[in-house]
């Protein structure tokens, strides 16, 4: 829903109204890579706590069989933000 000009807040959740919207930010696409995969989401975790803290941007991906197979996945290159 867009305002009238002269208006400065949301008539229904009494927000500020802003001028423009920013500009989107757009994000490059990394590509990911399995490292391993653990049988308990613990090893996963105590596998990513290493690498977090050593500089390495890691996540856990489960498997779509009830998150039986846990697989430490790293970036390949860091993600660019923007």
């Amino acid at each position: 829903m867009e305002y009238r000009e002269g208006f400065l807040i949301c008539a229904d959740c009494e927000v500020d109204l802003i001028p423009e919207l920013p500009p989107e930010s757009h994000k490059e696409y990394v590509d990911l890579v399995s490292i391993k995969t653990y049988s308990s989401r613990h090893e996963a975790e105590l596998a990513r706590s290493f690498l977090i803290v050593n500089g390495v941007n890691a996540v856990i991906s489960d498997d779509d069989c009830g998150g039986i197979h846990h697989a430490l996945v790293c970036y390949r290159h860091p993600p660019i933000s923007g």
